[in-house]
């Protein structure tokens, strides 16, 4: 399914009206029972072909796919990792993160940040808006992009 511009000057709030809010040319919500993820996204790469940017809201795409980066929303702006709290789904995410990103009150870097017993932490990124990269957010990912 296909969000357009109609539905997003009508208010509605979905999760793809705000990423064409936020900029994206489009925006698609693919569904796919979680036991057969790899059939639904073998019928959409051919659509749109490789070397296509996008953008996946999902912790379950990181078993499916390897993505150039990984960054994941976490619901606390601090290194803790309260697992009965957490889905598993998330926990599961975790080990292919590049980063978390977490609202907080204002910008920061928690460098050594969140990772799961055996891993290297992966760095927290603060940000008062999601709206806008911190300083130290784009240099992080200009490092992770150079050609």
């Amino acid at each position: 399914w296909e969000e357009t511009w109609p539905a997003l000057e009508q208010g509605q709030g979905t999760d793809t009206a705000r990423y064409l809010a936020a900029g994206a040319a489009r925006a698609l919500l693919v569904s796919a029972p979680a036991n057969d993820l790899d059939t639904t996204l073998n019928q959409f790469w051919p659509r749109f072909g490789r070397g296509t940017n996008f953008i996946f809201e999902s912790n379950s795409i990181v078993h499916h796919v390897r993505a150039d980066i990984c960054l994941m929303i976490q619901a606390t702006p601090q290194r803790a990792l309260p697992l009965p709290e957490r889905k598993p789904s998330f926990v599961a995410a975790v080990p292919f993160a590049d980063a978390l990103v977490a609202h907080a009150n204002a910008d920061s870097l928690i460098q050594e940040g969140l990772g799961l017993p055996g891993q290297e932490p992966k760095p927290i990124f603060n940000l008062v808006a999601f709206n806008h990269f911190s300083p130290e957010m784009l240099a992080w990912l200009r490092g992770r992009f150079k050609p």
